[in-house]
C-alpha cells in the first residue's frame, strides 16, 4: 500500500510540475490537512485555480480534471487553512465554495456532499433560490462568506485533492 501511495504522490508531483511549467493556473500550497470520510481519515492538499469561472464549472472541473472536490468548509480550523492559502496568494476574484442554497429544503448545503452547512461564516446570508457561497479574498472583509447568484457570479476556486 505504501508503494502505491508513493507512486501516486510522485505522479501527482509530476503533474503539478508539468502544469507549473506550462503556465496552467494550478498552484499547490503543499499543506496537508486531515479530511474525515465516514469512520476513516484521508489526507488532502489544496489546488488553487486562479481562473474566473462559474460555480458549476468549478464543481465539475474539480471532479473531472483534478479528481477532487470543490472546497467544502466544515470548521473554523479548516477555514483558517483556506484563509492562509488565499491571504498569501495574489488572486483576481472571490473564492467559490461548494455551498449552495437549496430552496426546496430552505437550507444551505454543500453541493459536494448534500449535507447542511453546520459551520458558517457569512457576512450576508441571502437565503434565496440560485445562490452560491463565495469566500472573500479580502482582509478588509475578514475573509467572510457572501451569497451571490450561481448563474452569473464568477470566481476562482480551490479543489481538495486526496494525496
Amino acid at each position: 500500500m505504501a508503494k502505491i501511495t508513493g507512486i501516486l504522490a510522485l505522479l501527482f508531483s509530476i503533474v503539478c510540475i508539468f502544469f507549473s511549467v506550462n503556465g496552467s493556473p494550478v498552484k499547490t500550497n503543499g499543506k496537508v490537512i486531515p479530511f474525515k470520510i465516514g469512520n476513516g481519515t484521508l489526507e488532502i492538499t489544496h489546488l488553487l485555480i486562479n481562473e474566473l469561472v462559474l460555480p458549476y464549472d468549478a464543481l465539475l472541473r474539480c471532479e473531472n480534471i483534478y479528481l477532487g472536490r470543490l472546497v467544502t468548509i466544515y470548521s473554523a480550523v479548516q477555514e483558517a487553512v483556506i484563509t492562509e492559502i488565499i491571504s498569501t496568494t495574489p488572486l483576481q476574484g472571490k473564492i467559490i465554495t461548494a455551498g449552495k442554497f437549496n430552496i426546496r429544503k430552505f437550507q444551505w448545503e454543500w453541493m459536494t456532499t448534500g449535507e447542511e452547512l453546520t459551520y458558517r461564516n457569512f457576512a450576508n446570508q441571502l437565503d434565496a433560490e440560485g445562490m452560491c457561497c463565495f469566500k472573500s479574498i479580502s482582509a478588509t472583509q475578514n475573509y467572510q462568506w457572501f451569497a451571490y447568484n450561481c448563474d452569473s457570479e464568477r470566481g476562482v476556486y480551490i479543489c481538495e485533492v486526496v494525496i
